[in-house]
């Protein structure tokens, strides 16, 4: 099989992938899970006042046990999003923002699926990358924090994207030593 084939088949497996991670975490976002967790009470509370008062700007927040605030600045972001196109603030927005990170966290590890695979591309085949991306798509603990407005969603994302710019840019800087 030629590379152009093999790479359109990677790109067409990777859409699909991203797809199904997509649908399976937005599909009835709006009722499932049911109800609303303590914790994403919380952090909404404090993503709506992180919103809504200019003067409150925390870089950690004391409440719920101490909680670093990415989750609550990302979903203050996704309120003021949905609130341009007249969606109200949230459940739904927050859980579209842990959607949204989880999708990221699939495209993270492709990414780094990617770059492993040139470490050793004899061992690694092709389809690496794109099975990575899916085991992590269709993970059941990733798809139900994917599904919780909540920050563990975001720790697969930035480790994946870290180890990926690691090695991206280990890989680079060997090429650029080489030469």
């Amino acid at each position: 099989m030629s590379w152009t084939n093999t790479r359109r088949i990677a790109i067409i497996a990777l859409a699909v992938t991203v797809l199904i991670a997509i649908a399976l975490r937005l599909w009835r976002i709006d009722s499932l899970p049911p109800g609303f967790h303590f914790d994403e009470s919380f952090e909404g509370l404090e993503a709506w006042r992180i919103l809504t008062d200019p003067s409150y700007r925390p870089i950690f927040l004391s409440g719920n046990f101490g909680v670093t605030p990415l989750n609550a600045y990302a979903n203050a972001l996704t309120f003021a999003l949905f609130g341009l196109f007249g969606v109200e603030a949230g459940p739904v927005a927050m859980r579209t923002t842990a959607a949204v990170a989880g999708v990221a966290g699939v495209l993270a590890v492709y990414a780094l699926g990617v770059e492993l695979r040139h470490l050793d591309p004899r061992r690694l085949t092709p389809a690496f990358p794109v099975l990575a991306a899916a085991v992590l798509a269709t993970l059941r603990w990733h798809i139900h924090f994917s599904r919780m407005g909540i920050e563990p969603i975001f720790v697969p994302l930035f480790w994946a994207a870290a180890a990926w710019l690691l090695l991206r840019g280990m890989r680079t800087l060997a090429v650029r030593v080489e030469r």
